[in-house]
């Protein structure tokens, strides 16, 4: 069974990366300018990354935080990256 659930996980994280390139693509290294990467927010580069990525979130989720930690930790959360969306994917 765990093989099974890991080429799954695999197979879904690979077709989450296809789409977060599509959403993080520059044409060329000239178009990153001081003004263009100034304008970035996590509402504008991550939100959309965790939204086209949850099964790669959860994954990095959990290997940034053991179970008898989640619910001890307070100072050093997930969700102070984006703290409006990760909850979705912790269970």
């Amino acid at each position: 069974m765990k093989p099974h659930a890991i080429e799954l996980v695999q197979d879904c994280v690979e077709e989450e990366m296809v789409k977060v390139q599509k959403h993080l693509y520059f044409p060329s290294i000239e178009s990153i300018t001081p003004s263009f990467i100034s304008s970035w927010s996590k509402e504008t580069i991550i939100q959309p990354v965790i939204d086209l990525a949850p099964v790669l979130t959860g994954v990095l989720l959990r290997a940034a935080e053991s179970r008898s930690v989640r619910g001890k930790n307070k100072t050093k959360a997930p969700h102070t990256v984006s703290p409006y969306s990760i909850e979705q994917y912790q269970r």
